[in-house]
């Protein structure tokens, strides 16, 4: 048996195996030290949310019909996943306005100038607070419930995984999303969906496969944020603002 071995075993199994007597308990826990040492040392590596964020790959289908328009970001969630990060759906919708917002100028001498091209949004704590208001619309399909929200565009991510524990041991983090994104179109009453993408997919910490020990600086809340903010890079990079 090797550390790996020992590293990724369940934690019944593990508890089974650090019980078989002193010298198993002695060698098992030094197995157990040098297996996770090098998962220690890249969470010791990790910065804060904004070090690890990477730019999203270029996917090859895109809608680029928000430019200029009033937009409403509706984040569908199953009651599990709700329960277990009852804020998911305003700290998502927040992360994916962020990313389609545009930024004003950091110059002082030239001061933000208006830019028509960028889409407003409606806050995504009125979206959600609808969303619980009404909760009938949960067996409506997203173009039923667009016409209602009052805005000419509707952006929907129906969050299918959400987990900030690794599968291969509950003593690491690892970060991992996966979601569906469609566009829907409003007029006259009338809401049409022109994009549609599922298995949108993200994790974090990126560079590291099994997950992280939990340290100071990475913790379960951090290891959340940083994989609401990877998904909403990879829905952001399906939606760009041209002028």
């Amino acid at each position: 048996m090797t550390v790996h071995d020992v590293c990724r075993m369940p934690m019944l199994q593990l508890c089974a195996f650090l019980s078989g007597g002193p010298m198993a308990r002695v060698l098992s826990g030094f197995a157990v030290v040098l297996a996770l040492l090098p998962l220690i040392c890249a969470g010791c590596s990790s910065g804060g949310l904004a070090e690890e964020e990477e730019a999203a790959e270029k996917p090859e289908v895109t809608y680029a019909g928000l430019a200029g328009q009033k937009c409403a970001i509706l984040v569908w969630v199953d009651s599990f996943t709700r329960t277990e990060f009852n804020q998911v759906q305003i700290d998502l919708a927040r992360a994916l306005q962020g990313k389609l917002a545009k930024k004003p100028s950091q110059d002082e001498k030239q001061p933000a100038k208006a830019d028509s091209s960028s889409p407003q949004f409606i806050d995504p704590r009125s979206v959600v607070l609808y969303q619980r208001q009404h909760p009938e619309i949960e067996g409506l399909t997203v173009a039923e419930i667009a016409p209602h929200l009052g805005v000419p565009r509707v952006i929907y991510v129906e969050i299918e995984q959400l987990q900030t524990q690794s599968p291969r041991s509950i003593l690491l983090l690892k970060g991992m999303g996966k979601a569906t994104l469609r566009v829907v179109e409003v007029a006259d009453n009338k809401a049409v969906v022109v994009f549609e993408e599922a298995g949108i997919t993200a994790k974090y910490p990126r560079d590291v496969r099994d997950g992280v020990v939990p340290t100071d600086k990475i913790n379960e809340r951090t290891v959340y944020e940083g994989t609401l903010l990877e998904l909403a890079t990879q829905l952001a990079a399906r939606l760009p603002i041209e002028k």
